[in-house]
Protein backbone atom coordinates (compact mmCIF):
# COMPACT_ATOMS: atom_id res chain seq x y z
CA UNK A 1 0.00 0.00 0.00
CA UNK A 2 2.68 2.30 0.73
CA UNK A 3 4.89 1.37 -2.47
CA UNK A 4 1.44 2.10 -4.18
CA UNK A 5 0.91 5.59 -2.78
CA UNK A 6 4.75 6.32 -3.13
CA UNK A 7 4.04 5.65 -6.91
CA UNK A 8 0.39 7.64 -6.66
CA UNK A 9 2.48 10.53 -5.23
CA UNK A 10 5.77 10.36 -7.44
CA UNK A 11 3.80 10.03 -10.70
CA UNK A 12 0.74 10.93 -10.74
CA UNK A 13 0.56 14.50 -11.34
CA UNK A 14 2.85 13.53 -14.66
CA UNK A 15 0.52 11.26 -16.04
CA UNK A 16 -2.05 13.58 -15.74
CA UNK A 17 -0.13 16.10 -17.71
CA UNK A 18 0.18 13.28 -19.87
CA UNK A 19 -3.33 12.71 -20.20
CA UNK A 20 -3.62 16.40 -20.76
CA UNK A 21 -1.05 16.84 -23.61
CA UNK A 22 -2.65 13.43 -25.54
CA UNK A 23 -6.50 14.92 -25.05
CA UNK A 24 -4.75 18.23 -26.72
CA UNK A 25 -3.04 16.96 -29.65
CA UNK A 26 -5.77 14.66 -30.49
CA UNK A 27 -8.22 17.66 -30.86
CA UNK A 28 -6.02 19.22 -33.58
CA UNK A 29 -6.06 16.69 -36.60
CA UNK A 30 -9.01 17.84 -38.14
CA UNK A 31 -9.93 20.66 -36.39
CA UNK A 32 -11.69 18.06 -33.76
CA UNK A 33 -11.18 21.17 -31.48
CA UNK A 34 -13.55 23.70 -33.61
CA UNK A 35 -16.56 21.64 -32.00
CA UNK A 36 -15.92 24.22 -28.91
CA UNK A 37 -13.74 26.58 -29.82
CA UNK A 38 -12.99 29.29 -32.58
CA UNK A 39 -10.83 28.20 -35.33
CA UNK A 40 -8.12 30.41 -34.88
CA UNK A 41 -7.41 29.04 -31.00
CA UNK A 42 -5.46 25.88 -32.92
CA UNK A 43 -2.28 27.62 -32.41
CA UNK A 44 -3.02 28.09 -29.04
CA UNK A 45 -3.38 24.40 -28.28
CA UNK A 46 -0.39 24.04 -29.86
CA UNK A 47 1.01 25.85 -27.30
CA UNK A 48 -0.51 24.97 -25.03
CA UNK A 49 0.77 21.54 -25.83
CA UNK A 50 4.39 22.78 -26.21
CA UNK A 51 4.04 23.69 -22.20
CA UNK A 52 2.63 20.59 -21.27
CA UNK A 53 5.71 19.06 -22.53
CA UNK A 54 8.04 21.57 -20.36
CA UNK A 55 5.77 20.89 -17.34
CA UNK A 56 5.96 16.68 -17.96
CA UNK A 57 9.57 17.35 -18.35
CA UNK A 58 9.83 19.59 -14.37
CA UNK A 59 7.39 16.92 -12.86
CA UNK A 60 9.59 13.43 -14.13
CA UNK A 61 12.81 15.59 -12.41
CA UNK A 62 11.58 16.70 -9.45
CA UNK A 63 12.57 15.44 -6.01
CA UNK A 64 10.68 12.98 -4.85
CA UNK A 65 11.13 14.26 -1.15
CA UNK A 66 9.60 17.92 -2.51
CA UNK A 67 6.37 16.31 -3.30
CA UNK A 68 2.73 17.25 -2.06
CA UNK A 69 1.41 15.29 0.06
CA UNK A 70 -2.20 15.17 1.92
CA UNK A 71 -5.43 16.94 1.01
CA UNK A 72 -4.18 19.65 -0.73
CA UNK A 73 -2.45 17.34 -3.11
CA UNK A 74 -5.73 16.05 -3.75
CA UNK A 75 -7.25 18.96 -4.33
CA UNK A 76 -4.60 20.38 -7.09
CA UNK A 77 -5.34 17.05 -8.70
CA UNK A 78 -9.09 17.21 -8.68
CA UNK A 79 -8.88 20.50 -10.51
CA UNK A 80 -6.90 19.87 -13.37
CA UNK A 81 -8.72 15.83 -13.80
CA UNK A 82 -12.52 17.34 -13.83
CA UNK A 83 -12.08 19.46 -17.08
CA UNK A 84 -10.43 16.85 -18.75
CA UNK A 85 -13.29 13.95 -17.96
CA UNK A 86 -15.46 16.53 -19.39
CA UNK A 87 -13.30 17.25 -22.36
CA UNK A 88 -13.51 13.44 -23.32
CA UNK A 89 -17.47 13.57 -22.82
CA UNK A 90 -18.40 17.00 -24.64
CA UNK A 91 -15.92 16.87 -27.38
CA UNK A 92 -19.23 15.55 -29.43
CA UNK A 93 -22.14 17.51 -28.16
CA UNK A 94 -23.39 20.38 -30.07
CA UNK A 95 -25.39 23.17 -29.26
CA UNK A 96 -29.35 22.54 -30.24
CA UNK A 97 -32.39 23.72 -29.68
CA UNK A 98 -32.48 23.10 -25.85
CA UNK A 99 -29.45 25.62 -25.81
CA UNK A 100 -31.59 27.82 -28.19
CA UNK A 101 -34.40 28.07 -25.53
CA UNK A 102 -31.93 28.96 -22.80
CA UNK A 103 -30.04 31.92 -24.69
CA UNK A 104 -32.52 33.08 -27.01
CA UNK A 105 -33.42 36.99 -26.27
CA UNK A 106 -36.32 37.02 -28.61
CA UNK A 107 -39.24 37.93 -29.53
CA UNK A 108 -39.48 40.64 -26.84
CA UNK A 109 -41.56 43.52 -26.46
CA UNK A 110 -45.65 43.91 -26.46
CA UNK A 111 -47.27 40.94 -28.54
CA UNK A 112 -48.26 41.91 -31.66
CA UNK A 113 -50.39 39.94 -34.35
CA UNK A 114 -49.36 41.08 -38.07
CA UNK A 115 -52.08 40.77 -40.25
CA UNK A 116 -50.87 37.90 -43.18
CA UNK A 117 -49.97 40.91 -45.96
CA UNK A 118 -48.09 42.72 -43.43
CA UNK A 119 -45.85 39.04 -43.77
CA UNK A 120 -46.10 38.60 -47.01
CA UNK A 121 -42.90 39.70 -48.92
CA UNK A 122 -42.61 41.30 -52.51
CA UNK A 123 -42.31 38.53 -54.94
CA UNK A 124 -38.93 37.74 -56.50
CA UNK A 125 -38.32 38.26 -60.06
CA UNK A 126 -38.28 35.35 -62.64
CA UNK A 127 -35.09 33.92 -63.16
CA UNK A 128 -33.48 35.99 -60.09
CA UNK A 129 -30.68 34.14 -58.76
CA UNK A 130 -30.54 33.82 -54.55
CA UNK A 131 -27.78 35.32 -52.87
CA UNK A 132 -25.68 33.48 -50.66
CA UNK A 133 -25.82 34.41 -47.09
CA UNK A 134 -25.33 33.60 -43.51
CA UNK A 135 -27.70 34.09 -41.10
CA UNK A 136 -24.86 36.78 -39.41
CA UNK A 137 -25.29 38.75 -42.39
CA UNK A 138 -28.75 38.57 -42.62
CA UNK A 139 -29.46 39.47 -38.89
CA UNK A 140 -26.13 42.03 -38.02
CA UNK A 141 -26.08 43.39 -41.56
CA UNK A 142 -29.79 43.55 -42.33
CA UNK A 143 -29.70 46.40 -44.87
CA UNK A 144 -27.12 44.86 -47.11
CA UNK A 145 -29.97 42.00 -47.75
CA UNK A 146 -33.43 44.35 -47.66
CA UNK A 147 -35.78 42.86 -50.22
CA UNK A 148 -33.10 40.36 -52.26
CA UNK A 149 -33.20 36.84 -52.57
CA UNK A 150 -31.18 35.08 -50.61
CA UNK A 151 -29.85 31.62 -49.75
CA UNK A 152 -28.64 30.42 -46.43
CA UNK A 153 -28.35 26.60 -44.06
CA UNK A 154 -29.28 26.37 -40.69
CA UNK A 155 -31.58 24.62 -38.27
CA UNK A 156 -34.89 24.42 -38.15
CA UNK A 157 -37.19 25.08 -35.14
CA UNK A 158 -40.70 25.69 -34.55
CA UNK A 159 -41.36 28.65 -31.73
CA UNK A 160 -44.89 28.82 -30.47
CA UNK A 161 -44.15 32.44 -28.79
CA UNK A 162 -43.26 33.63 -32.97
CA UNK A 163 -46.60 32.21 -33.99
CA UNK A 164 -48.53 34.01 -31.39
CA UNK A 165 -46.77 37.30 -31.63
CA UNK A 166 -47.03 36.98 -35.43
CA UNK A 167 -49.30 34.18 -36.86
CA UNK A 168 -48.01 32.33 -39.72
CA UNK A 169 -46.19 29.17 -39.36
CA UNK A 170 -44.13 29.88 -36.48
CA UNK A 171 -41.11 28.59 -38.04
CA UNK A 172 -37.44 29.58 -37.40
CA UNK A 173 -33.77 29.35 -38.99
CA UNK A 174 -30.76 29.57 -36.75
CA UNK A 175 -27.11 29.00 -36.10
CA UNK A 176 -24.98 29.82 -33.00
CA UNK A 177 -22.38 32.43 -33.30
CA UNK A 178 -19.54 31.65 -31.01
CA UNK A 179 -17.38 34.52 -30.02
CA UNK A 180 -14.78 32.71 -27.90
CA UNK A 181 -16.06 29.29 -27.34
CA UNK A 182 -19.24 27.31 -27.37
CA UNK A 183 -20.21 28.63 -23.72
CA UNK A 184 -20.57 31.56 -24.40
CA UNK A 185 -22.26 31.45 -28.69
CA UNK A 186 -25.68 33.13 -29.00
CA UNK A 187 -28.02 32.22 -31.23
CA UNK A 188 -29.17 34.54 -34.36
CA UNK A 189 -32.54 33.63 -36.26
CA UNK A 190 -34.83 34.54 -39.12
CA UNK A 191 -38.17 33.91 -39.19
CA UNK A 192 -39.48 31.74 -42.06
CA UNK A 193 -42.91 32.88 -43.75
CA UNK A 194 -44.51 31.75 -46.70
CA UNK A 195 -45.18 27.91 -48.04
CA UNK A 196 -43.17 25.92 -45.25
CA UNK A 197 -44.05 22.12 -44.51
CA UNK A 198 -44.94 21.06 -41.00
CA UNK A 199 -43.92 18.02 -40.79
CA UNK A 200 -39.73 18.76 -40.86
CA UNK A 201 -38.25 17.13 -37.01
CA UNK A 202 -36.79 20.18 -35.00
CA UNK A 203 -32.94 20.72 -35.72
CA UNK A 204 -33.28 19.68 -39.14
CA UNK A 205 -30.24 21.32 -41.34
CA UNK A 206 -31.97 22.89 -44.31
CA UNK A 207 -30.82 25.22 -47.23
CA UNK A 208 -33.70 27.96 -47.70
CA UNK A 209 -34.19 29.99 -50.43
CA UNK A 210 -36.37 33.38 -50.29
CA UNK A 211 -36.63 37.06 -50.17
CA UNK A 212 -35.39 38.58 -47.03
CA UNK A 213 -36.51 41.64 -45.53
CA UNK A 214 -36.98 43.91 -42.22
CA UNK A 215 -40.23 44.28 -40.63
CA UNK A 216 -40.46 46.66 -38.07
CA UNK A 217 -41.83 45.87 -34.56
CA UNK A 218 -40.80 46.57 -31.15
CA UNK A 219 -38.03 47.00 -29.53
CA UNK A 220 -36.39 45.90 -32.62
CA UNK A 221 -37.19 44.66 -36.29
CA UNK A 222 -37.94 41.38 -37.58
CA UNK A 223 -35.39 39.59 -39.83
CA UNK A 224 -37.82 37.49 -41.95
CA UNK A 225 -37.42 35.44 -45.10
CA UNK A 226 -40.44 34.94 -47.30
CA UNK A 227 -39.79 31.32 -48.60
CA UNK A 228 -39.27 30.31 -51.31
CA UNK A 229 -37.78 26.30 -51.19
CA UNK A 230 -36.58 24.24 -48.01
CA UNK A 231 -34.12 21.55 -49.11
CA UNK A 232 -32.48 19.00 -46.73
CA UNK A 233 -29.02 19.29 -46.29
CA UNK A 234 -26.68 17.27 -44.07
CA UNK A 235 -25.23 18.81 -40.70
CA UNK A 236 -21.69 20.44 -41.51
CA UNK A 237 -18.61 19.74 -40.08
CA UNK A 238 -18.52 22.55 -38.42
CA UNK A 239 -22.12 23.71 -37.44
CA UNK A 240 -21.06 27.48 -35.56
CA UNK A 241 -20.50 30.96 -37.20
CA UNK A 242 -18.31 33.57 -36.15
Amino acid sequence: MNRLRFWGVRYGRSLLFLAWLLSLVGLLPGGAYEAFLRPEFGVLLAVAGLALVGFLFVEMGRDPAQEGRGFSEFVRVLILAVPLAYLSIGREVALDSGDFEKRWTGPAGDSVVLPPEALAAVPADAGTKAQEASLVGLCWNSEAYEGKEVAVEGMLRHEPDVAARYGGNGWLLYRFVVACCAADAQPVAVMLTGGMATNWPGDAWARVTGRFTLRPDRPRPVPIMDVGAVDSIPKPRNPYLY
